[in-house]
């Protein structure tokens, strides 16, 4: 008897340490596992909003594949190179000659025939008269403000951002027409206008809208470099101005990386009530129960989201993009090393896009602010008969400044002048300023891409020869 009371003691001990075990592990479950208050707001959308104006434009477009073609950069024929032939598989006879009763009807390769080719200016003519509601809807747009329905699931789709490209391309199709018409000041207008359009749709936008927006500013600006040196000098004040405006109204970074958040936070928070992220596109099978794992690396990763519970993986996810959007706050030249990605498997997933495309707008802002200083001096070169000894010269007059150069810690564009030509440039991804040296890589074979600038280029972005 005296020894059983001993052990009734361990006994009770042992259990009241499991109780407390148990309860703590349930304690912490139930605390990991409850949603963190977080601030997701809800914006007030313009009335009325340019952004119904823009889908209102696309739904009157008429033949968009005709006006993708038409504006279409094929190449000029080169004698070096031996036209194109299609291979003949062992075995399988030659193609009929044309009008043998075994060839194809030519009726049947119309369409594609009769949309891939080169276009007239009347062909190009009749495209922009039969797409005249949709142009004059597009521009009403621009009398508005602009703001993107808010995402706020991972589950939003974004239909009208196809619509959007086609809208930018039908603004570029105008601008060759009207060039081919000698009408350079309306050709530059259009351009700008499309430029304009894609810096309007980033406002509000996630990461998908301003990758849309900076590519329809591509579009705007693939043919204003090349009009620029037919306008007057009262073309060219006017557009320096109106490109000066556009710039000024560039949505920066930062902001497109809340809105991003913003969505993240509402796509988790959605996510962890219902239990799954298949509206996330995610290779999780769940998160804190609810349906069964399909594979054991999706056992694993719910194991691991578990551990984090769903309070963990919201957290890591905020803290994550704030420290992202905190950095591209900074200058680009004083930028920081991305941040350490958290080892949970979602937001591994989630965020490394993010900071690639940090260069992208960066480049963006780049191109867009030369091609405001290039507007500027074809305006000085026509009444002086002279490019300016200075960058400086072009204010107040033509530009209310000079444009910082984005790469830069401080300080605007860069310039010479050679002669009777000049060079305009940024110091580039790397921070130096190599006077003028483009970035051009000859490992590429196609020129256009040998001239491409990506965050690890050595060399400076130039006006004229990086340009896109």
């Amino acid at each position: 008897m005296k020894d059983s009371k001993p052990g009734y003691a361990a006994l009770l001990t042992w259990t009241g340490v499991f109780v407390v075990l148990i309860a703590g592990i349930l304690a912490w479950y139930e605390i990991a596992n409850s949603l963190p208050v977080v601030h997701i707001p809800t914006p007030s959308m313009p009335v009325p909003n340019a952004h119904d104006c823009y889908v209102d434009a696309n739904g009157l477009m008429r033949d968009k594949e005709k006006v993708s073609y038409a504006i279409a950069d094929r190449p000029k024929p080169s004698a070096k190179l031996p036209p194109r032939t299609m291979a003949v598989p062992p075995g399988v006879p030659p193609p009929a000659a044309p009008g043998s009763p075994s060839a194809p009807n030519p009726a049947a390769l119309a369409p594609i025939g009769n949309l891939d080719r080169p276009y007239s200016l009347a062909e190009k003519d009749d495209l922009i008269r039969e797409n005249t509601a949709a142009l004059r809807t597009v521009r009403e747009g621009f009398a508005y403000e602009y703001l993107a329905p808010p995402a706020r699931s991972f589950a939003a789709l974004f239909p009208y951002y196809a619509g959007f490209r086609d809208m930018a391309r039908l603004l570029r199709l105008e601008g060759q027409t009207r060039a081919g018409h000698g009408n350079w000041g309306g050709a530059i207008n259009s351009d700008l206008d499309c430029i304009r359009f894609g810096v309007h749709i980033c406002r509000g936008a996630t990461l998908i809208g301003m990758l849309v927006g900076r590519a329809i500013q591509g579009i705007g600006r693939r043919d204003a470099w090349k009009y620029a040196d037919r306008l007057s000098a009262a073309q060219a004040r006017a557009a320096a101005r109106r490109m000066e405006d556009i710039v000024a109204r560039q949505v920066p970074f930062a902001d497109t990386l809340r809105e991003e958040k913003w969505c993240g936070q509402a796509g988790l928070i959605e996510m962890v009530r219902s239990g799954g992220v298949s509206a996330a596109g995610l290779t999780i099978g769940a998160v804190v129960g609810g349906g069964a794992p399909s594979s054991a690396s999706d056992v694993m990763e719910r194991l691991r989201c578990l551990l984090y519970g769903k309070r963990g993986l919201i957290r890591n996810y905020t803290r994550y993009m704030d420290q992202l959007a905190a950095n591209a706050r900074r200058p680009y030249a004083a930028r920081l090393g991305p941040p350490k990605i958290p080892t949970d498997p979602l937001t591994r997933i989630l965020v490394p896009v993010f900071v690639k495309a940090r260069w992208m707008a960066v480049t963006n802002e780049t191109q867009n602010a030369m091609l405001a200083v290039k507007l500027a001096l074809r305006a000085y070169h026509v009444e002086h008969g002279r490019y300016p000894d200075r960058l400086e010269e072009l204010a107040p007059a033509y530009l209310k400044k000079i444009p910082d150069d984005p790469c830069a810690l401080r300080g605007p564009l860069l310039y010479r002048k050679l002669g009777a030509k000049y060079v305009l440039y940024s110091i580039g991804p790397d921070g130096r300023d190599d006077g003028g040296l483009a970035v051009n890589d000859p490992t590429r074979t196609n020129p256009r891409d040998r001239c491409r600038v990506e965050e690890i280029s050595r060399g400076d972005i130039v006006a004229g020869i990086n340009i896109y």
